[in-house]
């Protein structure tokens, strides 16, 4: 009786749909799988952060109540607005944006899909990477009253969403985590955006795919490749960095 019953729950199993899951790089805009190797071109910005001035405005409204105005402008000028501009062109000429997908290849549902990427530390891999809340973004000329964009952007969601990524550091190494959720049998998940650096630099990352139904991950390869071109960036260039310098505006050692 106990081996007929052994049997029959062994003909079940067998008979469930093989758990297969596939993982590749996906497009950011139109979040289309393109494969296992992310190969891109990105341009090292060398900035000397020592010449870069405060902000300031020049003077715009002559007659008797200028200096009264331009100390109200330069009031709320961000005097930082320079130095957060190399940053901000230097951290988007760098970094590259990729999207992760999974699919569920298999006939059956798989529940709890979650991704595990280690990139290791720049030192060993020679590949930096940063979460999307982590990226700088244009910087504003005046400063901002109350919480500002950057704070904004690194709330995260409480409510949760398929493909939710995070970058942690452990010491100097790094690692991608991304949570799939639930997949069902055919279909795909695309996770949010992740960004990638590297000067010249190929790697290959190992990517470990859990799931409640698998007894051990799925391991799959991922090829990160940089073609890198490395240039100087003096301040005139900083300042007319995609023709977003306005003519009245100047830094303070100019008046």
């Amino acid at each position: 009786m106990l081996v007929g019953k052994l049997k029959a729950a062994l003909k079940e199993i067998l008979a469930l749909p093989a758990a297969l899951l596939d993982l590749q790089f996906a497009d950011v805009v139109n979040q289309s799988p393109i494969g296992c190797v992310f190969a891109t071109s990105n341009t090292f910005f060398e900035i000397d952060r020592e010449k870069i001035p405060d902000f300031g405005y020049r003077s715009r409204a002559p007659g008797a109540f200028a200096g009264l105005d331009d100390g109200l402008a330069n009031a709320m000028a961000n005097r930082n607005f320079w130095r957060q501009k190399a940053k901000y062109v230097f951290y988007s000429q760098l970094m590259k944006p990729i999207r992760l997908i999974v699919t569920n290849s298999g006939g059956k549902l798989l529940s709890n899909i979650r991704l595990e990427v280690d990139v290791g530390s720049v030192k060993e891999s020679g590949i930096g990477v940063m979460d999307e809340s982590d990226m700088p973004d244009m910087p504003e000329k005046d400063r901002t009253l109350g919480m500002s964009a950057a704070a904004i952007k690194g709330i995260r969601p409480i409510r949760f969403h398929p493909g939710e990524l995070t970058v942690s550091q452990v010491g100097e190494s790094h690692r991608i985590d991304v949570k799939f959720g639930n997949v069902q049998a055919k279909a795909t998940v695309v996770s949010k955006t992740v960004y990638f650096a590297g000067v010249n630099r190929e790697a290959t990352l190992t990517g470990l795919l859990f799931a409640d139904e698998l007894s051990e991950p799925v391991s799959i390869p991922l090829i990160v490749q940089f073609t890198s071109e490395v240039k100087k960036m003096s301040f005139d260039e900083l300042k007319n960095f995609s023709e977003e310098a306005d003519a009245d505006d100047v830094e303070q050692d100019e008046d």
